[in-house]
């Protein structure tokens, strides 16, 4: 029989969770705005008291704390996110130093961005399991580990492999970090660290866009994870000296046939995208990328209706308040996102630039 998630306005187990990481509709507002805004508590004004955020020790901690803390953790985030683009602009003098094709090293950009995608769902779920404090030290830790690696490339495909996993393992910053910040200020005080943390999240990439072709040019394109490196390291002894724990689910378990079907419908359809170009609309296994992506998705549909503990509710997609921020996060996502990987792939496979 299939099981269905229990509603998010009248379970309160799952209306704590909804307020909790990456779900808070405060989230997807521009950073912007968040940055000028002070949140009312929910039932303010109405004779109600604001519901307590789970897990938030903000009474127990002064606010320059809460800042520090918030600062360390952004670190980290900034440095995973400006590394994404970082190369960018600089395939031909990295293809030269290291005898390889321009047109192979699109993959420097590509494929750290398409493994963000693929993993982010998931260093959420570990988050939840196993606490966010630890899952984000195991991610800027290991993006510090593959930036040292990545400086010490013999080879374009040692380069692109050591910048993808790079880009997988850190990833866990992204949803851990805004745990954090969801437990660190009350519902209050959130919308401005939540501004700040979509800046950061927003503008990195931006950053090694802009600085990575100066800086290739000016210094090598080595001597970026050589400074690179340091900066994670840092992010990371800070946030194992100031972040705080969060809570661990113990009573929920991962949904790995879940993240199977997401991984395999969505690298159908990123194969697709990515080779069509390459080999042609009527490849064998661009066709076949396409078929699987729909065949997977119907099938992690199944998957997460008929498990306990569903890597995505189905059920909150029924409320407006989720499923409207998701949406417009995921246009937004798509637009922007999609032209780090779609530009570089353009500029080289139909204009034959380098």
């Amino acid at each position: 029989m299939d099981h269905e998630p229990e509603d998010p306005e009248t379970d309160p187990a799952v209306a704590v969770a909804i307020e909790g990481p990456g779900v808070d509709e405060e989230a997807v507002l521009p950073w912007s705005l968040l940055l000028r805004r002070r949140t009312a508590p929910r039932g303010a004004g109405r004779g109600r008291r604001p519901r307590p955020v789970a897990g938030s020790d903000t009474g127990e901690r002064p606010g320059w704390w809460r800042w520090l803390v918030t600062a360390s953790i952004l670190l980290g985030v900034l440095s995973v996110a400006s590394s994404i683009t970082i190369l960018a602009v600089s395939r031909p003098a990295i293809a030269d130093d290291l005898g390889t094709s321009a047109s192979t090293l699109v993959w420097l950009i590509s494929g750290p961005t398409i493994a963000l995608g693929l993993t982010g769902t998931t260093a959420g779920k570990l988050g939840d399991l196993y606490g966010h404090r630890r899952v984000y030290l195991v991610g800027v830790t290991g993006a510090a580990v593959f930036s040292l690696l990545a400086a010490l490339a013999w080879s374009g495909g040692s380069l692109i492999a050591f910048r993808v996993i790079g880009a997988t393992v850190g990833a866990a910053t992204g949803p851990s970090s805004l745990a954090v910040i969801n437990q660190l200020f009350s519902r209050e005080e959130r919308s401005k660290a939540l501004g700040f943390w979509s800046l950061v999240m927003a503008g990195g990439p931006v950053l090694g866009l802009v600085l990575g072709g100066p800086l290739v040019e000016a210094v090598g394109w080595r001597a970026i994870f050589w400074f690179q490196t340091p900066l994670l390291l840092a992010a990371a002894v800070a946030a194992f000296l100031l972040l705080p724990e969060t809570r661990r689910h113990h009573d929920v378990h991962f949904d790995v046939m879940g993240q199977v079907a997401l991984v395999v419908s969505l690298g159908g359809l990123l194969l697709a995208i990515d080779r069509a170009s390459v080999w042609g609309p009527t490849n064998p296994w661009v066709l076949a990328g396409l078929v699987v992506f729909p065949v997977g998705l119907w099938w992690f549909v199944r998957i997460e209706r008929r498990v306990s503990h569903p890597l995505i509710p189905l059920g909150w997609l029924r409320r407006r308040g989720f499923a409207a921020p998701v949406a417009v996060s995921f246009f937004m996502q798509f637009g922007y996102m999609g032209g780090f990987i779609l530009t570089p792939k353009m500029l080289a496979g139909v204009r034959g630039l380098p």
